[in-house]
């Protein structure tokens, strides 16, 4: 790994990080939830930011929060994910997943959406 000396001393970790917490999306279905995802975006955020000024030897926050997560409250399982997310790329948990360990009240739900 090259030495944070040799980039100069006008380059910092906003220049060199690509990824942003407005590039991540999520659909939880009540309110509470999705307070506690965003949250845990932020927390998240916070952790890399610090992980990645340690290796590379740049220290480096994104305080005050200026930008955040897109976490809807709704019914992913009844939404239109085109109207929440940017693009066709989806990576995560699937709500259908977890049918197999899912209760007889959330089985006996799924089995009305798709009916």
């Amino acid at each position: 790994m090259s030495s944070p000396a040799l980039w100069g001393a006008d380059v910092s970790l906003g220049d060199t990080i690509k990824v942003d917490i407005q590039q991540f999306y999520g659909i939880e279905i009540e309110k509470f939830p999705c307070q506690v995802a965003q949250v845990g975006m932020w927390l998240t955020e916070h952790q890399m930011n610090r992980r990645a000024g340690v290796e590379l030897g740049i220290p480096y926050t994104r305080l005050p929060l200026k930008h955040s997560a897109t976490i809807v409250e709704g019914n992913a399982l009844r939404m239109d994910w085109t109207d929440v997310l940017p693009n066709d790329i989806y990576i995560g948990q699937s709500a259908i997943s977890g049918l197999q360990n899912a209760n007889s009240f959330a089985k006996r739900r799924y089995a009305n959406l798709i009916a």
